[in-house]
C-alpha cells in the first residue's frame, strides 16, 4: 500500500551540518548533534520542547539513552565520553577523555555499564553513575560494532577489522569464544532473540551465522554481491535481514543459510534494516531515503519515502541506526541540511475493508466489468466514502488522509 501524503508530522530545527540524529528506545525522544557547533540537543518528539543543548569537545560519534530516558550521554571521534541529566540539563560527572578514535558504543540494559570500542583495539567499560573507567580489554583490531546479549548485563559481542567476532564476559574480563571465517572487516553483528545464535556481516561480502556455545558456523556463509552494512534477528529469531551496499535488502533462514526472500531492491544502498516488534515489516534504510518491506509477501507495504541521509557519520555508530519505534509506525530521520523530521508510517497488516476496492476505483475513476473491460465510476464515489470508513486502521487513516487532500485541491 502507498501513501500519497506527506508523513511527516513536524520538523526540529536543529545546528548546521547535523552529523547525527537517532531516536531513544521507545521513541519519546530525539538526539541530533552538529559537526560544525559541535552541540548536541535532546527534543521531545511530541512537543519540540528542548531538554538539552550543549557544547561538545568533538564530533558526536554514539548517542545513548538510559533505560529510563532520564539520562543522556554523548561520545564522540576523539575520546570524550560526557553524561547529562534530562531532568534539570546538569552533567553527571566531568567529561572523560581516552585515548584512540571512539566508534561503536553501547549501553547495558539495566544502564549501568556503557562500552566503548576504539580505534586503538581496546574496549573501554565505563560506570554510568560517575563515569569511571572500570576495566580496558584488548581486542585484536579496531572495533566496529558491540551488541550485549539478550537479558545480560555482563556478555557482549564485539567485531572489529581482524575479521573475527568475539564474545565477551565482563564478569572476568575474557573472551569466551572466537569466531573465526570471514576474510575482511566484521561491521556488523547481532544476537538471535534466544542468544543462541549471533550473526555477523562483513566486508567479505559475505553474512555468517555461529552457535554461540561451539564457536562453528551453523549454515554456509550468505553471500551478497558487495559490502555489507548490517544485519539484524526477526523477533522470532526465524528471519535474518542484511543490507548491502549493491542497494538490496535479504532475508535468509539462519539456520540453514537459504534465501528467504528474493533481492528486495531499495534502489540505492541499503544502510539499516529494523523488524518491526511483531516481526511482519522490515524497514530498510537506504541513503536517499527508506521503504517498509512485508516479511510474509517480500513486497513493498510504503512508498520509498525520501530522506537523504545526514553526513558522515559510519555505520559502526549504532546511533547511526536507533531511528524506528518498535512498532514502526515511527521513523525519525536528520538531514545535513539543518533540519530533522518525525515520519508517521501507516502500515495495514489486515486483510482489506470492503469499501477499499471502491476507493481505489474512485481514485482511480475506472473499474473493470464483469467481461474485463474499463469503465468509468460515477463521479460521486469518492464523495459517498467517508461515511463506509471505520477510522480503526492504517486503510482508513491513509484513505482518510487522501480524500481531505483530494477536497482541498
Amino acid at each position: 500500500m502507498t501513501q500519497r501524503r506527506s508523513p511527516r508530522l513536524h520538523e526540529l530545527s536543529g545546528r548546521e551540518e547535523i552529523s547525527l540524529g537517532s531516536l531513544s528506545v521507545e521513541g519519546r525522544l530525539a538526539a541530533l548533534s552538529s559537526d560544525s557547533s559541535p552541540r548536541s540537543q535532546v527534543y521531545e518528539i511530541e512537543t519540540g520542547k528542548v531538554l538539552l543543548d550543549v557544547a561538545e569537545k568533538g564530533e558526536v560519534y554514539v548517542h545513548l539513552f538510559s533505560p529510563d530516558q532520564k539520562c543522556f550521554y554523548l561520545l564522540t571521534s576523539n575520546g570524550w565520553l560526557s553524561g547529562w541529566n534530562l531532568e534539570n540539563g546538569q552533567p553527571l560527572w566531568p567529561p572523560v577523555q581516552h585515548p584512540g578514535k571512539i566508534r561503536p558504543a553501547t549501553i547495558s540494559r539495566d544502564g549501568k555499564i556503557i562500552l566503548s570500542g576504539h580505534t586503538d583495539g581496546k574496549i573501554r567499560v565505563h560506570e554510568t553513575a560517575t563515569g569511571r573507567l572500570l576495566q580496558t580489554l584488548d581486542h585484536p583490531g579496531e572495533v566496529k560494532t558491540l551488541h550485549f546479549a539478550p537479558s545480560s548485563n555482563n556478555r557482549f559481542v564485539s567485531g572489529s577489522t581482524d575479521t573475527q567476532a568475539h564474545v565477551w564476559d565482563l564478569s572476568t574480563g575474557r573472551r569466551e569464544r572466537s569466531f573465526i571465517g570471514h576474510q575482511n572487516t566484521i561491521i556488523s553483528a547481532a544476537w538471535s532473540p534466544d542468544a543462541r545464535f549471533i550473526a555477523t556481516a562483513s566486508y567479505d561480502t559475505s553474512v555468517c551465522v555461529w552457535d554461540v556455545f561451539t564457536g562453528e558456523r551453523v549454515a554456509p556463509p550468505m553471500q551478497h554481491l558487495a559490502w555489507l552494512s548490517h544485519v539484524a534477528f526477526s523477533p522470532d529469531g526465524s528471519l535474518l535481514a542484511s543490507a548491502c551496499r549493491d542497494g538490496t535488502a535479504r532475508l535468509w533462514n539462519p539456520l540453514t543459510g537459504r534465501p528467504a526472500s528474493p533481492p528486495l531492491l531499495q534502489g540505492d544502498s541499503a544502510e539499516t534494516v529494523r523488524f518491526t516488534d511483531d516481526g511482519r515489516c522490515l524497514m530498510v534504510r537506504d541513503q536517499s531515503g527508506f521503504r517498509f518491506w512485508s516479511t510474509d509477501k517480500t513486497e513493498p507495504v510504503t512508498l520509498h519515502y525520501p530522506e537523504p541521509e545526514a553526513s558522515s557519520i559510519g555505520m559502526d555508530s549504532e546511533s547511526y541506526r536507533a531511528i524506528m519505534t518498535p512498532d514502526g509506525k515511527r521513523v525519525f530521520l536528520s538531514n545535513a541540511m539543518n533540519y530533522a523530521a518525525t515520519w508517521s508510517v501507516p502500515q495495514s497488516r489486515l486483510p482489506a475493508p470492503d469499501w477499499f476496492p471502491d476507493f481505489l476505483e474512485g481514485l482511480g475513476m475506472m473499474a473493470l466489468d464483469e467481461d474485463g473491460a474499463s469503465k468509468l465510476v460515477p463521479a460521486d464515489t469518492l464523495r459517498l466514502l467517508p461515511s463506509r470508513i471505520q477510522p480503526e486502521d492504517a486503510y482508513a487513516e491513509w484513505a482518510l488522509g487522501i480524500l481531505a487532500t483530494e477536497s482541498k485541491e
